[in-house]
């Protein structure tokens, strides 16, 4: 329900519209300032935004030049991709190559007997799987030999009464996930279980059974899917081949159809074999995606100072000023970006020492014009020129030392290499076997053990039973240990091989925390094998100095302090003392990037001017809530003066009516009497 204004009763005056009048022109002149006032810092406030939205952006755009790897992508071209196709990574070196595939590289296959269903038992016992180099003649059934893979672990699958039908058999070994595929295929009259390894002629399965019924070389139970020296109950249906192919004339095999050493960063991919048609290969620097990303940082620069100068210019002829004119924060912005776009590479061995030495010159209004022609030459005369433009990058006098990377805090010059110590890595060295005449057998007093490598811990491992030379021991001790799933998901291996009499473990990682240690070993494991429950020598990071100050070592790499402070080396071969020089320089794309991060942080002036400006936001909130305070208190005691005076008025004109009446009385008692 609408309120009822009673306030003027006595005086008849509107006093709810004079209260109102008052205390709005009080407050008017003061609520104008501060609605001028948010507006002018709302206004500044959307402009800091958009200055860091426009460094953003620029910054982003400077992803693809600021780092060496931007410049080391490659592009691949071949002339026959029903052959071959390629890709490539960072480390790829540009040239041609001629290629010829003789043949595709082939996985060990072999399938069971025939079976009428898919649920007939098959049998029950254990079944182990090892990988390696098979000699047999299909066509006359004869298994001459078998040589392990030691790259290679073992596979053993327990098949009991829930699994042992040919269903079930598929399934286990499906699920051990040991590096073969079962499945079972109809043949048009029977359903065969088959299995198939990963390619490559050593990577071909000898199957050994020790099945339930007591017999592991007949053709039933178990033992039917036995395939080895000792008994063939599996029919090889494809022989393992490796890829046979020539690179410019120099034979090559693989056990891949994709290869990935043969050309340095090249990955290879055969997909057909065709003896009569070689296949022409070209690796080149990517230009285009260089090129590319030079022209967009050219044109994010533009865009960036068409930003700086909408905030920070005046219009004689709008009269209107920029945002940020005359703002300090934005002209000492403005200033380091022109500084690192024209600052010279004097400190660097190259061809191109500007940005107008490959067609990016500045116009007079501050901005870039790109000459794509010239930049292309440019790229096709000295790439790696240009790279050293724009991109974080060092170069060493010595092959052994490799630039791994650098940190904003790295400053550029010439730094020389001194190394004291080189990283070595854990070896374990076995006692010499006693009597050892060229055989190791293992059983079960000495098939089992435990190691730890660079500190992981392995499970328990257990070695197939046999007969073995050092080296095939070797072999499958390697293969055992290295495919540990432990070990296998932190990377952790070791080198495995037999000298003369005793065994060497080496662990591949470099540096102190680097080790091998054998424990939980069977009861003879350590009189026939020579391998005690003990921890082999300790490792050490690389030492040495870059720039004449202390480096700290990690493994192989040396670590740069002082004005080198974080420049990563990685630090190879086998000679320690003087190993040359490094010369580090930072490019306009790097040396932009750096003072962005800086321009952009947290901590630096251009965010303490955004704060600041939300600081006075909230400031004025705070204002306008004292002046509300203050308005609502004038009201109040307006209207309390207001009805004070209507009161008194009223009384006024009471007594005012009052007087009337007696004096109206009187007058009629004053008028002479009628006789």
């Amino acid at each position: 329900m609408p309120s009822v204004s009673v306030t003027g009763i006595g005086s008849g005056i509107d006093i709810e519209s004079l209260v109102t009048e008052l205390v709005g022109a009080q407050r008017q002149p003061t609520e104008n300032r501060f609605d001028l006032k948010e507006a002018e810092y709302q206004a500044k406030l959307s402009a800091v935004g958009s200055l860091k939205s426009a460094l953003s952006k620029f910054q982003s755009g400077l992803s693809g030049l600021n780092s060496v790897s931007s410049f080391l992508k490659r592009s691949s071209t071949v002339s026959d991709s029903t052959i071959l196709s390629a890709s490539t990574t960072t480390i790829a070196e540009p040239g041609d190559y001629e290629i010829t595939v003789s043949s595709l590289a082939k996985a060990h296959s072999l399938s069971s007997q025939s079976y009428n269903s898919i649920s007939d038992t098959v049998g029950e016992g254990t079944l182990t799987i090892r990988f390696g180099t098979t000699v047999y003649d299909v066509d006359t059934d004869t298994y001459t030999s078998f040589t392990q893979n030691a790259e290679q672990s073992t596979a053993t699958i327990t098949i009991g009464s829930g699994d042992n039908t040919l269903q079930g058999v598929r399934d286990a070994i499906n699920k051990a996930d040991a590096g073969v595929s079962a499945s079972i295929v109809y043949d048009g009259t029977g359903y065969r279980l088959m299995l198939r390894s990963e390619s490559g002629v050593k990577q071909s399965m000898e199957v050994t059974v020790d099945d339930s019924d007591a017999n592991d070389l007949d053709a039933s139970g178990l033992s039917v899917l036995a395939f080895n020296s000792s008994a063939t109950n599996m029919t090889e249906n494809v022989a393992a081949a490796d890829a046979a192919l020539s690179i410019n004339g120099l034979a090559i095999t693989s056990a891949s159809n994709t290869l990935t050493e043969a050309i340095k960063g090249v990955t290879l991919s055969l997909t057909k074999a065709d003896a009569t048609n070689p296949v022409s290969l070209s690796i080149a620097h990517d230009v285009d995606a260089v090129q590319a990303s030079i022209e967009g940082f050219a044109e994010s620069y533009n865009e960036l100072l068409q930003t700086v100068d909408q905030l920070s210019s005046y219009s004689a002829e709008t009269q209107s000023a920029g945002l940020l004119i005359g703002d300090p924060i934005l002209r000492g912005i403005e200033n380091t970006i022109r500084t690192d776009i024209n600052q010279l590479l004097s400190s660097y061995t190259t061809s191109y020492t500007s940005l107008n030495d490959i067609g990016m010159s500045t116009q007079a209004d501050g901005s870039v014009k790109l000459d794509s022609e010239k930049l292309t030459e440019s790229l096709a005369a000295d790439f790696d020129g240009v790279a050293q433009l724009f991109a974080a990058m060092a170069t060493a006098t010595n092959n052994n030392v490799s630039f791994i990377g650098a940190t904003d805090n790295t400053e550029v010059g010439n730094y020389s290499v001194e190394v004291t110590q080189l990283a070595t890595r854990s070896q374990y060295t076995g006692d010499a076997i006693s009597g050892y005449a060229g055989t190791i057998t293992i059983d079960a007093d000495n098939d089992t053990f435990a190691i730890s490598v660079d500190g992981t811990q392995s499970a328990q491992l257990t070695l197939t039973h046999g007969s073995y030379s050092g080296a095939t021991l070797a072999s499958a001790l390697q293969s055992l240990i290295n495919g540990d799933s432990n070990l296998k998901e932190v990377g952790a291996k070791v080198t495995i091989s037999f000298d003369t009499d005793h065994f060497v473990l080496t662990s591949d990682r470099f540096g102190a925390k680097s080790s091998v240690t054998i424990s939980n070993i069977d009861t003879n494991f350590e009189a026939q094998l020579g391998l005690a429950e003990k921890s082999g020598s300790s490792a050490v990071d690389v030492q040495g100095s870059i720039g004449g100050v202390v480096a700290t070592g990690n493994g192989q790499q040396l670590i740069g302090a002082g004005k080198a402070s974080g420049l990563t080396l990685l630090i190879s071969g086998s000679t320690t003392g003087n190993l040359g020089g490094v010369s580090f320089v930072k490019g306009v794309a790097s040396r932009l990037s750096t003072s962005l991060d800086n321009i952009l942080a947290a901590s630096a002036s251009l965010a303490a001017k955004e704060s600041g400006l939300e600081s006075n936001l909230k400031d004025l909130e705070t204002e306008r809530d004292k002046l509300n305070s203050r308005m609502n208190a004038l009201e109040t005691r307006l209207r309390t003066q207001f009805a004070v005076m209507d009161a008194f008025v009223a009384e006024m004109k009471s007594t005012g009516d009052f007087l009337s009446q007696q004096l109206a009385s009187l007058a009629e008692l004053s008028k002479p009497r009628k006789s």
